[in-house]
């Protein structure tokens, strides 16, 4: 008799630690702030512009366009990140000089120049930013680009900057401006 009691008190026992432990975790996959915050957020901009498009795992096209300076040099890219907006990211595409004066005495920038990352860029806000080597005809050139997307309404902003080129004041880095 004392071998039932104490063999039906360790059940209820088990049985009681068994049903806490189901409480528990049904508990645990429901807490999450009431919503589900795991929903992927959809990638703000329309696809790839430029081919091919690249990007590193996990990276989305963002967004890309194309635009031109008053200088006569065009531009066609690419920035792929995080879908979020925020993170690594990188940019693709190129950059066509019309007879640019990078330099007083050297050759003036013409032709078409291959964007490639020189390290790994950044998305902030959907804002790009990264180093880029510019290669092409007359070689490699420094830069870095900024990108700010456009917003409904507004036009996006390109930002080059040319680390070894100089201004007709001679100011050293060239800052160029396209609306696209």
């Amino acid at each position: 008799m004392k071998t039932q009691t104490t063999t039906k008190k360790y059940s209820m026992l088990l049985f009681s630690a068994l049903a806490s432990l189901m409480l528990m975790t049904a508990a645990c996959q429901k807490s999450g702030g009431g919503s589900n915050n795991n929903t992927p957020v959809a990638p703000i901009y329309p696809g790839c512009t430029v081919q091919p498009c690249v990007g590193g795992a996990g990276q989305v096209p963002l967004y890309g366009g194309t635009a031109s300076s008053m200088t006569g040099t065009q531009v066609q890219f690419q920035v792929t990140g995080d879908s979020t907006g925020a993170g690594m990211a990188s940019i693709t595409g190129g950059v066509t000089f019309n007879n640019y004066v990078c330099r007083l005495g050297q050759p003036n920038l013409a032709g078409p120049f291959t964007i490639q990352m020189t390290q790994q860029g950044y998305v902030q806000s959907d804002m790009f930013y990264g180093s880029v080597m510019l290669t092409g005809p007359q070689g490699s050139i420094p830069a870095t680009i900024q990108v700010i997307p456009a917003r409904p309404q507004n036009t996006g902003l390109f930002r080059l900057y040319l680390t070894q080129c100089m201004d007709a004041y001679g100011y050293s880095p060239v800052l160029m401006e396209m609306n696209f």
